[in-house]
């Protein structure tokens, strides 16, 4: 979260140039902010960095080529992904004279690679308030006293409509709904996970803040569809005397006619609130939940790291299925260390037999770093296309919806991220 088809890009070692100039902090700068991340999650990081250089005095451009700097905020949370931030900072670097500077998370998870290719300054994301502070020692205010924006507003209505009407703008699923960022980083330790090298400690955001946020978005737009967004939803409120169902309670107390969509929730976690969750569905609060299971298979579980059972993902699922709940999604990673045949099998049956609403089936890509790298039992990457190939095939002939890494849908989403080049000037 794969096959690793092959890389985006070959990396050409040593290829990458410094930046050309670097601006004078004194002055005012048109600065151009551009997101490379996959996840909706990272939205709110480049609002605080776009609010930080305004109110510093400077001006945020949409053009690249109109700017004296560059801020790229790099994803790399699998192969094809880091691979594209590389190639990314490549293109910026050719194509404008304006200084480039890395942000986000490829400098923690790959800092060798990264090095390698870029010889300018880097902003990673653990350490961004320091480092914001030694290359803009002007700035009168810091990055701590920026607030953060939580929600964002529905764009629309149904998303593949919209893509269709509007082939220019970026558009996800997400986007049907109000967004509503709860949290960040993640207190699990999945073996394969490279986002714990990049994420900062958990943190809950303030409830009370949440909370009026979401009113006020409601209260402005009519809509009453929330999505709550985290890299680790369910970890909610761990830090702040709360939780994520007593959240979800302040939330639905807002209006009757609110309903909640639950983004990336761990199995961990649903069993965990198991009974508040069953009680949301009986109610009907919950709309949509995605619930990444990665495998089915005990034995890949353990070797992951996942903490939850086989038996204990069936118990979720079959909830779904008795209470003809259909809007639920899951996540698998084909091809990891120690995978065999019988265990993808036993991963695509429980699938085809809960029938999930759509099926994102990624090839395991390793992560250098992670712990899953030096796990033995490595999948050749031959057989992990041949599986992501027939999990495709198997799943959508049953009728599900299936994403693979393959799919005209990823290189529809590659080539979005990378040709959009404006972020909103407005919150």
């Amino acid at each position: 979260m794969r096959n690793a088809p092959e890389p985006i890009l070959a990396i050409k070692r040593n290829h990458f140039k410094c930046s050309k100039r670097l601006p004078k902090v004194e002055k005012s700068m048109n600065v151009f902010i551009k997101g490379l991340n996959g996840c909706w999650m990272r939205q709110t990081d480049l609002q605080r960095y776009r609010d930080l250089f305004l109110v510093n005095g400077h001006t945020i451009v949409d053009d690249p080529a109109e700017s004296d700097l560059i801020l790229l905020w790099t994803c790399a949370f699998r192969r094809d992904y880091r691979d594209n931030s590389l190639a990314q900072i490549e293109r910026y670097l050719k194509d404008y004279k304006a200084e480039v500077i890395v942000a986000g998370c490829l400098p923690d998870i790959d800092q060798e690679l990264l090095h390698q290719h870029f010889k300018g300054r880097v902003l990673n994301w653990r350490d961004d308030e320091s480092k914001i502070k030694e290359f803009f020692r002007t700035f009168n205010k810091t990055l701590g006293e920026i607030e953060r924006n939580v929600s964002e507003s529905k764009l629309c209505d149904d998303v593949a409509e919209y893509r269709k009407q509007h082939p220019d703008k970026p558009a996800s699923f997400a986007d049907q709904f109000i967004k509503l960022h709860i949290s960040e980083g993640c207190r699990f330790e999945c073996t394969y996970c490279s986002e714990l090298l990049a994420f900062p400690p958990y943190r809950s955001f303030s409830e009370s803040i949440l909370v009026e946020a979401c009113k006020l978005a409601i209260e402005k737009s009519g809509h009453k569809e929330i999505m709550l967004l985290g890299d680790s939803i369910g970890d909610y409120g761990h830090d702040i005397d709360s939780s994520l169902p007593l959240l979800m309670q302040k939330i639905k107390a807002i209006d009757a006619g609110v309903t909640i969509s639950l983004h990336g929730l761990n199995p961990a976690h649903f069993i965990k609130f198991f009974d508040e969750m069953a009680s949301f569905l009986a109610k009907g609060v919950i709309k949509h939940i995605s619930l990444p299971i990665q495998s089915a298979s005990e034995h890949i579980l353990k070797l992951m790291k996942r903490s939850y059972t086989r038996a204990e993902i069936d118990r979720i699922f079959t909830l779904f299925n008795d209470i003809k709940f259909a809007g639920f999604e899951t996540h698998l990673i084909i091809g990891f260390p120690g995978e065999s045949e019988v265990d993808f099998e036993e991963t695509l049956n429980f699938v085809l037999r809960h029938r999930p609403k759509y099926v994102l089936a990624s090839g395991f890509m390793e992560t250098f770093g992670a712990p899953a790298s030096m796990l033995p039992g490595k999948v050749d990457e031959d057989t992990k296309r041949r599986r992501l190939r027939e999990a495709g095939e198997r799943i959508q002939a049953a009728g599900i919806i299936c994403n693979t890494d393959d799919s005209a849908l990823s290189a529809a989403r590659f080539h979005t991220l990378n040709h959009i080049d404006i972020i909103p000037k407005e919150a």
